[in-house]
């Protein structure tokens, strides 16, 4: 049976886990607020981009570069879209070369279209995002080398 002692105690004990997961929490919260910030400060441009080449995430840097007012204009868009079409192909497969083999990839020289249908030379840096031992996308940074 349990008595009113005990059951004070059970309670102050699971208030301090709670407590912790709190802290835990907060911690966790502001780990990411940190990170975005960095993402979204740095004057590089970053991309997340899938297997089949769509761009799941994109800073405003990468989206400014391009001649983009947000990230948003980007996100969705197959990197092929971005690409001058006479490398489109070509770099498409080395980065499904990357995916395929996982192997370190190496500095790839790029000409994106801009908004305004103009062109910008740049460099992209993809490392590869491996979960469970397959790459499931690439990050890419991109840096304008024009």
């Amino acid at each position: 049976m349990i008595n009113e002692h005990n059951a004070i105690r059970y309670l102050i004990k699971e208030f301090k886990k709670l407590e912790r997961k709190v802290d835990e929490l907060k911690a966790y919260i502001e780990s990411e607020r940190i990170f975005r910030n960095f993402v979204n400060e740095t004057n590089d441009g970053l991309t997340i981009i899938t297997p089949n080449g769509t761009i799941a995430f994109t800073n405003i840097a990468f989206a400014k570069m391009l001649g983009y007012e947000n990230s948003n204009d980007i996100i969705g868009k197959n990197i092929k879209e971005i690409i001058i079409k006479e490398k489109a192909d070509e770099i498409f497969n080395d980065l499904a070369n990357y995916i395929e083999s996982m192997s370190i990839p190496k500095l790839i020289k790029v000409e994106y279209i801009k908004k305004d249908k103009t062109f910008i030379k740049a460099e992209m840096n993809p490392m590869p995002i491996i979960k469970e031992g397959e790459v499931i996308a690439l990050i890419a940074v991109h840096r304008e080398v024009s």
